[in-house]
């Protein structure tokens, strides 16, 4: 985020708060100030920062240092309905017909597995909490992609399936 852009949300924070946003940081040099807060939300996007504006609006009556704005730019996860998500679309998973609101929660879906769909989220609820942070920091850093890949078909199992030589070579791609 650019010092210009901090200097305008600046503006906003005294238009609201008047002196006492000024007088937060009055032992601190302005120049060190900005610079924190340029640092603080250098990787927020537009849409980020609106976000924490709207949530000052509607929440806070003293304004907030910059961690504490960083926080109201943030989207909160509401993690029992990010749970009962991971639930039903990994139901869905196996038709092809799954639609995830953010990768993330495919991701601590596939964390957990078929857990995910045995337990009632009261019991996973730490567990769960733990793997969608952990999925949520890996698709932000790029470890884990940003996408949901489609499914894959499942092989049936090599045991189950009694084939005539014809269709073998076919599955198999051809004639030998």
């Amino acid at each position: 985020m650019p010092a210009v852009s901090v200097e305008k949300l600046f503006a906003w924070f005294r238009a609201r708060y008047g002196n006492r946003f000024d007088s937060m940081w009055a032992d601190v040099p302005a120049e060190d100030v900005m610079a924190a807060w340029v640092a603080d939300l250098a990787d927020l996007t537009q849409a980020d920062i609106a976000r924490g504006l709207e949530a000052c609006r509607k929440t806070r009556d003293w304004p907030p240092s910059a961690p504490e704005f960083r926080r109201l730019c943030l989207v909160q996860i509401d993690y029992e309905a990010a749970f009962v998500e991971a639930a039903h679309q990994w139901q869905l998973r196996a038709g092809g017909v799954d639609q995830w609101s953010e990768p993330a929660i495919f991701w601590a879906a596939c964390a957990i597995g078929n857990d995910v769909v045995s337990y009632p989220y009261r019991w996973m609820a730490n567990r769960w909490r733990i793997e969608l942070d952990k999925a949520r920091a890996a698709v932000q850093s790029g470890d884990l992609s940003s996408t949901v890949p489609p499914r894959r078909e499942v092989l049936p199992n090599p045991a189950a399936v009694i084939a005539t030589g014809e269709e073998a070579r076919k599955w198999l791609g051809g004639e030998r």
